[in-house]
């Protein structure tokens, strides 16, 4: 059995992987680094890769493990005791225990500095996902982009041109008719607590 800080750092770790290509930590190996790839200068912009962000939101200042309430986490049956905050480069992380599911977590990550506009972080290291599918969530850019084809769905949404915030679900052994449907939730109960960026 995988215990709960292990199932936390997990899924803390899957979402910094993208991440990392967003927010200027090590990017994957496969990731090309040549001038194609570097972020781009104010005299040469880079072309957006994701949509834009029509209705930007404003998450800076906010912890991931305050992106949700009590009463959200209980909707999405997860335990508010059970939160394992973690920063990742500067990206900051939470995790909660499934109250049905101990073993299993369900966690975000939010960044609010990436180096590149919103989603094209994800959108430059598409191909090393299993899975990779552009969506909207409540009316953001998203992109369900998984690693493994093991049944999980990380979401990863625009919030405004320089931030994001991804999702993810772990519903290893759980049978589901729409494994996305809890990170699908999460990511739209976050999207409704954060103010219009000003």
């Amino acid at each position: 059995m995988v215990s709960r800080i292990q199932s936390a750092q997990a899924i803390a770790g899957a979402l910094a992987l993208t991440f990392c290509a967003m927010t200027g930590c090590a990017a994957p190996a496969s990731v090309d680094e040549g001038p194609s790839s570097a972020v781009a200068t104010s005299s040469h912009p880079r072309p957006r890769l994701a949509p834009p962000v029509r209705t930007p939101l404003d998450a800076r200042g906010v912890g991931a493990c305050a992106l949700l309430t009590a009463v959200q986490l209980d909707e999405l049956n997860l335990d508010p005791a059970t939160a394992v905050p973690k920063t990742v480069g500067i990206s900051d992380n939470c995790a909660w225990n499934f109250t049905d599911d101990p073993g299993n977590v369900g966690g975000v990550q939010l960044s609010t500095h990436p180096t590149l506009p919103a989603l094209d972080g994800v959108y430059l290291v598409r191909d090393t996902f299993a899975r990779f599918e552009p969506l909207e969530i409540s009316g953001h850019p998203a992109v369900r982009a998984d690693r493994t084809s093991a049944p999980s769905c990380t979401i990863y949404v625009g919030i405004a041109d320089y931030q994001a915030v991804a999702v993810g679900a772990d519903v290893a052994g759980r049978s589901s008719a729409d494994i996305c449907a809890p990170s699908r939730r999460m990511a739209e109960l976050t999207l409704s607590n954060l103010p219009p960026l000003r």
